[in-house]
């Protein structure tokens, strides 16, 4: 479920990216979650169809329709959009490249996508925040798991499954999960940088046109949350580097 947090990152990274799109085009948001985005885009005159896999957004309020679809097949007829527009949402494709092809397929012969993409700042800093992050959710965690009933009857079977809970939240509350689909921890923050999104393009024989940053930092932790202000968040992208960028390419039929 989307956060207040993430609504706000997220739109201010689809304001950059609306002028990269066809004015009033037939837009196909792949991995649209709650439909926050496309309700974004539909406001300002697109017309837009949102696709995501089952269970992505489950309970979450939904703000536009979304078409539910098995992650490998899209479900419409050959070029029948003049865009794809996607945020933060390629890392978690396992068949990157089958994706790319029905992409390709459902484009116009003139299509583009364009693609919010996290880098390698992201990815590095929401590894040296993850401690930090974890250790409020150990605290919480520690909480839920004490058990409601009297310890007096059952000491050592409710101690030990307390204990236990405990010692997996703090490992893994020392070590940042991996963030996407391919690769670790480690080899993410080589696969999050700008060379190595563009060779994935090119090795399925897209084209692409434009690689710019947001010019936005933030980490996957939300630390600090809305207290850090969008001009501070631009100033710490021109020091650290932006933490998502956007990449606008066309398929190899489109190409002249």
């Amino acid at each position: 479920m989307a956060s207040k947090f993430a609504h706000a990152m997220r739109s201010a990274e689809l304001a950059l990216a609306m002028p990269m799109l066809p004015v009033g085009g037939k837009i196909l948001e792949l991995g649209a979650g709650d439909g926050w985005q496309a309700s974004i885009l539909t406001q300002h005159g697109f017309k837009v169809t949102a696709i995501d896999v089952q269970g992505i957004a489950a309970g979450a309020t939904q703000y536009t329709p979304v078409t539910i679809y098995d992650g490998q097949t899209i479900p419409f007829p050959d070029a029948s959009f003049d865009a794809i527009y996607s945020s933060n949402v390629l890392e978690h494709i396992k068949d990157f490249d089958r994706i790319q092809a029905e992409l390709a397929r459902v484009l116009t012969p003139n299509g583009v996508a364009v693609h919010c993409l996290p880098s390698a700042t992201w990815r590095f800093w929401t590894t040296v925040g993850h401690p930090f992050h974890a250790a409020k959710w150990v605290c919480a965690s520690r909480n839920r798991a004490t058990p409601p009933v009297d310890p007096s009857r059952t000491p050592n079977i409710n101690r030990h499954l307390v204990d236990k809970n405990i010692l997996d939240l703090v490992r893994l509350g020392l070590v940042a999960p991996r963030h996407g689909e391919h690769g670790n921890l480690l080899t993410e923050h080589y696969l999050f940088t700008r060379s190595a999104w563009k060779r994935r393009f090119q090795r399925t024989q897209w084209q692409v046109e434009d690689i710019r940053p947001t010019e936005l930092f933030y980490s996957g932790n939300e630390l600090f949350g809305l207290r850090l202000t969008p001009r501070f968040r631009e100033s710490m992208a021109g020091i650290l580097g932006s933490s998502t960028f956007l990449l606008k390419s066309c398929p190899p039929r489109a190409r002249t």
